[in-house]
């Protein structure tokens, strides 16, 4: 994938005006142009998300607490498995 380098965030001068501005110039794209910029934010946002997923999964991460108790209640057997006729249909796996 090419990358699209920008300049430094240092040289964009914010103005409330800039988003509109924005996305005036992404419409007027040519489609592969709009392809490669949707794939850039697709990116970011992806990035974003595992660095989320880190933060809160390491020690001390909001998602230390939950993620003890469930293994202290499946090592306990407070936990059963869920009937698969009790999953929504878009959960079942088909046997087709």
């Amino acid at each position: 994938m090419e990358i699209w380098t920008f300049g430094s965030i240092e040289s964009v001068q914010y103005t409330p005006d800039t988003t509109r501005r924005s996305l005036t110039v992404a419409e007027h794209l040519p489609p592969e142009d709009q392809t490669k910029l949707w794939h850039w934010f697709d990116d970011r946002r992806r990035t974003g998300w595992d660095a989320e997923m880190d933060r809160d999964f390491s020690p001390g991460g909001l998602g230390i607490f939950p993620l003890e108790e469930a293994k202290a209640d499946v090592a306990a057997g407070r936990t059963r498995p869920r009937a698969a006729n009790n999953l929504p249909a878009s959960a079942r796996i088909s046997s087709a």
